[in-house]
């Protein structure tokens, strides 16, 4: 797997995983009604990772060796007096229960 931060050309991608019913049922937002929905989704999320002090950084994910995109995670970090954070992710079903850890984790 690769990552980046998500950007405005991401949004094809970003609309279809967000409407799939699935992946819904674990997310707080709904269904976006509409694709223009999702860009502004898509837009805040941007504006976030490009704020002076980011707090929330949302990246796509695709596989390594086809560049095929296959779903979305965020790290959204607390006050730094806490130094925790928040991380949730999203990926297309067939991906769902896949052992996709880099080597280092893979024996806990």
């Amino acid at each position: 797997m690769t990552y980046q931060l998500l950007k405005a050309s991401d949004l094809q991608e970003f609309h279809a995983l967000h409407i799939i019913t699935e992946v819904d049922q674990f997310n707080t937002m709904g269904i976006p009604e509409s694709i223009t929905v999702s860009q502004q989704l898509l837009d805040e999320a941007v504006k976030d990772q490009n704020k002076k002090t980011v707090t929330k950084a949302t990246y796509s994910i695709k596989l390594k060796d086809t560049e095929g995109f296959i779903g979305i995670c965020s790290i959204i970090w607390s006050s730094k007096k806490y130094a925790k954070a928040e991380l949730w992710m999203k990926f297309y079903l067939k991906f769902w229960n896949k052992v996709m850890l880099p080597r280092p984790f893979r024996d806990f």
